[in-house]
């Protein structure tokens, strides 16, 4: 049996101005252990540090077309933001994930 279930998914575009996962789906559900993000279309970055806005080419990690990468803990989860670096929206396809204990 497995230890997570899914508890919520949503798709995402990322622009030229950072976004982070829709409020809703993660306050709702302050026990989200992690989210499974895959990119689709365009590089983009993300960052979880502070919750800050990212700009296009700063700090952060570069995820490309077709890459999919989580991000652990409610914190983590709260503070990641994305923006695109190119002159293309991407999207993301979230799913979140809870324990199942």
């Amino acid at each position: 049996m497995a230890i997570y279930h899914v508890d919520d998914t949503e798709a995402i575009t990322v622009s030229n101005t950072s976004i982070g996962f829709t409020a809703a789906k993660i306050t709702a559900a302050q026990s989200l252990i992690y989210a499974e993000v895959q990119v689709q279309g365009q590089p983009i970055r993300i960052s979880t540090l502070s919750g800050e806005a990212i700009a296009s080419g700063g700090p952060g990690l570069e995820w490309t077309d077709g890459e999919i990468f989580q991000v652990w803990g409610q914190e983590a989860i709260n503070n990641f933001r994305a923006i695109r670096e190119d002159a293309v929206d991407a999207t993301l396809y979230v799913t979140y994930y809870k324990d199942r204990r």
